[in-house]
């Protein structure tokens, strides 16, 4: 499997992603946020999104992207409304297109379900630390 690791920000983080991917037997390789919009869907069978700093924004970005899209959300409950989009608009975006939104903090789950109900595609994917 082609898996393309992006990062709003973080190289570390965004790296050990590459490296877990890589021992998993799939070939990762790590871009930034501008490589991300300028990749067509073919080029990889996954875009994993690292969210931070900055953020991603969705609004222009191919369904057939976005289908193939997991964004990992590590501090929503900080940045859902600072930004624009939000964190919380962010993760509807990716999840109505069928991506899938990962959030690090339960918190985050719960105001967004509560927000856009059930139906949102998001799960929660906590930190190494916090298991």
């Amino acid at each position: 499997m082609r898996v393309i690791v992006s990062q709003g920000f973080s190289n570390i983080k965004c790296w050990c992603v590459v490296d877990a991917f890589n021992r998993l037997g799939h070939n990762a390789s790590l871009a930034n946020r501008d490589d991300y919009y300028a990749a067509s869907a073919n080029d990889a069978d996954l875009f994993y999104c690292h969210d931070s700093g900055d953020g991603f924004d969705f609004r222009q970005t191919h369904s057939a992207k976005l289908k193939k899209t997991a964004l990992f959300l590590s501090d929503s409950r900080f940045n859902y409304v600072q930004r624009n989009p939000g964190d919380d608009d962010t993760a509807k975006i990716v999840s109505d297109d069928g991506g899938w939104c990962f959030q690090a903090q339960t918190p985050d789950i719960v105001r967004l379900r509560a927000k856009f109900g059930d139906g949102l595609r998001v799960s929660h994917l906590p930190f190494a630390a916090d298991i």
